[in-house]
This record gives C-alpha cells, sequence and structure tokens, in this order.
C-alpha cells in the first residue's frame, strides 16, 4: 500500500458485509465464511418498495471470536433509508402540496413519505434539487391526498429554554418536598393571556416538548420508583393543564 489515497484498496474479510441489498433482491444457493459483518445489509441510500430482499438455499458462517459479535445473516435495518430534513418555506399554509426543504444527504428515493404527529404525508415528486454537501435543498411535491396543513413552525429558542428550566426546577423541588404545587403553578403558566399562541397554534409541539424533557430527566435519575412517579405524575399534571 502506498498510502497515497489514490488506490481504491479492497477491504479485509473481516471489515466487510458481503452483499448490499436493495428492492427485490434474491440470492441462491450461495456460502460465505469469515467476514466480520453481516450476509446482507440493507442499502441506506436505497428503498424496499416491492418485495424485500430474500436468501434462498444459503449459508453464512460469519467470523468467531470466541464472544458475541454484531455479525451473522441479514441484518434488517427499517430506518436505514430514513433521511433528516427540515421545511423552510409552505407555498400555500393550510393546504399545500408543496413545501420547500433543506437538510438533505441524498436525493429520496420515490415514492416515500413522512409522518408528523402519527398522519402520513406522501411525496410524489421532487423538484429543484440542489446539491450541497452540507445539506441539499428541494421541493416536494405533496400527492393531493394528503395537503401538508400547517405553516412553518418558528420559535424562540432561549424562550423555550428557560420555560423548560422552570418546569425542571418546579419538578426537583416537588420531589424534595413531595408536593405538586411547583408543577400546577408551571402548567396554569400556559393559561395566561400572553401564551394564548401556545393553546391556539402550537398545543399539541407545547404538550410533545413537555413530555421529552420529562422522559430525559427520567433517564437522568433512574432505578429510584419514587422519582420516576413524580416526574410521570408532573409530566400528565401539566399536559391535562394545557390540554
Amino acid at each position: 500500500m502506498d498510502g497515497s489515497g489514490s488506490v481504491n484498496y479492497p477491504l479485509e474479510n473481516q471489515d466487510i458485509d458481503v452483499f448490499l441489498a436493495n428492492d427485490a433482491v434474491r440470492w441462491q444457493a450461495i456460502s460465505a465464511i469469515g467476514h466480520g459483518g453481516f450476509m446482507g445489509v440493507l442499502d441506506p441510500e436505497g428503498q424496499i418498495l416491492s418485495r424485500s430482499p430474500y436468501f434462498q438455499q444459503c449459508a453464512s458462517f460469519s467470523i468467531s471470536k470466541d464472544r458475541q459479535v454484531f455479525a451473522g445473516g441479514l441484518f434488517v435495518d427499517g430506518f436505514a433509508g430514513n433521511l433528516q430534513f427540515t421545511i423552510t418555506a409552505v407555498n400555500n399554509p393550510g393546504s399545500s402540496t408543496r413545501l420547500s426543504v433543506a437538510g438533505l444527504e441524498r436525493f429520496p428515493q420515490l415514492p416515500c413519505s413522512f409522518i408528523v404527529f402519527d398522519n402520513v404525508y406522501r411525496v410524489n415528486y421532487i423538484r429543484d434539487f440542489v446539491y450541497n454537501k452540507n445539506g441539499s435543498t428541494a421541493t416536494f411535491v405533496l400527492d393531493e391526498t394528503t395537503p401538508w396543513p400547517n405553516d412553518v413552525f418558528t420559535y424562540n429558542a432561549s424562550v423555550c429554554s428557560r420555560d423548560v428550566g422552570y418546569i425542571i426546577d418546579g419538578l426537583g423541588f416537588d420531589i424534595v418536598l413531595g408536593t405538586n404545587y411547583n408543577t400546577r403553578i408551571s402548567g396554569l403558566t400556559y393559561r395566561l393571556s400572553n401564551a394564548s399562541v401556545v393553546l391556539e397554534d402550537q398545543r399539541q409541539i407545547t404538550i410533545n416538548a413537555i413530555n421529552y424533557a420529562h422522559e430525559l430527566a427520567k433517564e437522568t435519575i433512574p432505578g429510584i420508583p419514587t422519582v420516576q412517579t413524580a416526574v410521570n405524575l408532573s409530566a400528565a399534571t401539566i399536559t391535562d393543564i394545557i390540554d
């Protein structure tokens, strides 16, 4: 090896998976031995549309290290091809079928869909795709049966961080004092007139954020049943007041 990077040298058998799988792939009468990964993995830039990968009459003997290793037959990750993106503009808020998005890692495989609050939005076409290694932009053309109902969501990050801090601080006092007084104060704050935008336009997003903050609080203090119960009660109390 010259180390110049000008030659694409093959990897050692112990460092590879054997097959990269995409839509409607089938293998038959193949044996593999000593591979350090899996016999087959889903292509992270592909998509399963009609048929899943299928091995027939094949054998896989992955590498042995006298301990458990992350290797084997077919590794199926249902999220392998997922993409993250941010909606930057909506051409007709309330019933739009065209969304401007940013932050894409690659061109999406079509047809595809995304889910927000358990609602599925189907993407039929991609327009105006502009590649950028730091995040590509494009226009999603949605199916007419699943139009996007919202405007672009914006929020003040510093205010939201402050409010979550108040909630968590109040939760801490309630845990120590054995009360829910501070939790109720946190919830009732969202019923004040200056918080009307939360109740009118951001109710579900706010509830989801509060519940997520409580889940992080539980992960920070695991293994103490009384604390876990107090955190659950705090989340339920604030959610009930807002909702």
